[in-house]
Order: structure tokens, then sequence, then C-alpha cells
């Protein structure tokens, strides 16, 4: 059984010159952090100059990890994509090294909804239910949780899996998608 290896990757990446790779938020950029320590630890610091971007999609990406991933490799950018498997993107990030590392703020693509549980739109600030312009329009063989999910404004299909979001009042056009997980609950330092 395979898993996860960091060093493995940042090999690659240094012997093949990559230019970009796909993660899966901290499950995948934890463990590349903490090869870059290691290496660095060790005087063999990995060469990434070849790196370019880093995207990330499916779970969230913490502010404390993009920084001391940025601190190794300050040249790469940082792409996440928002969204939800029954429901599509609601939308991306991009920052770079000296920009403010967030974590769940995202620009929202166009279409993107926050609904009170009437299905009405909250104001900003307000948590709400996030909705997307969706092609999908059902489960298989599940009406119930169809009609909980898929619905249509303004003749646009729209898909609301269940997740919460508010409009920022502070940053107009920006969303913030409250993270899965408490605040300090990502460790750096921890090899669990």
């Amino acid at each position: 059984k395979r898993s996860f290896d960091a060093h493995e990757l940042l090999s690659v990446v240094e012997r093949h010159r990559v230019t970009t790779i796909g993660i899966v938020g901290d499950a995948f950029a934890l463990p590349i952090v903490r090869a870059l320590d290691e290496a660095a630890a060790a005087d063999r610091p990995y060469d990434t100059s070849s790196l370019r971007s880093i995207c990330s999609s499916g779970v969230a990406w913490s502010a404390p990890v993009k920084s001391k991933l940025l601190d190794h490799i300050p040249e790469v950018l940082l792409s996440e994509v928002f969204g939800s498997t029954d429901g599509g993107a609601y939308g991306t990030q991009s920052t770079r090294k000296g920009d403010i590392q967030t974590t769940g703020t995202f620009h929202p693509l166009p279409g993107l909804k926050v609904l009170d549980e009437s299905r009405r739109e909250v104001a900003p600030g307000q948590i709400g239910y996030l909705a997307a312009p969706s092609s999908a329009s059902q489960y298989f063989r599940a009406p119930d949780a169809t009609g909980r999910t898929y619905f249509t404004i303004d003749g646009v299909p729209y898909a609301q899996p269940g997740d919460l979001g508010r409009h920022s009042c502070s940053s107009p056009g920006r969303t913030l998608w409250p993270p899965p997980v408490a605040p300090g609950s990502t460790r750096l330092n921890s090899h669990e």
C-alpha cells in the first residue's frame, strides 16, 4: 500500500524540473513543508526553482502552512479552488509571498449566492448556505436529497449541498468560507 511521500514528490520536482503540482490542501502541504524543513536541516535543500505554481482543492489549506511553504519556495504562486463535489466551484484564491495569507477566503465565481434556509440571499456579513450554478440536477434514485440540494433561481439551475459561507463586509466581492476545523488545529511541528 502506497501513501503520499513528500520527499519523493520533491525529488521528482528537482529531477524533472516540474513547474506545477496539484495537491489536496494541508493533507499534502503539511508533509511537503516538513520534508522541506528536514532537507534544509540536513543541509541538503531541494532545488524547487522550476516550480511556478502549486494548485489545491478538496481540503482546507491553512494560512500558517501556506506561509511556511512560501518561506521555502518564495517564487511560487499558490492557487486554490473552493467548491463541492455535488455543487461545483464556488470561487478561487491565488496568493504569493508577501500577500496576507488566509484560510478559506476566496473570490466568488459568477453566480455564487449565500442563501438562508428559505433560499433567499442573506445580507453581507451574515452566514448562509453557499449555492452555485450547476450543470448537475439530481442524485441518482434519491428524490429527497435532490429536492434539498438542486433547484432553480430565475431559470438558472443551482446546487446548495450544505456548505456555509458569508460575504465579507470589509472586502467587497470576497466570500469567507468558515474552515471545517478549529483555528490553531493545524500544527507545523507535529509529526502525528
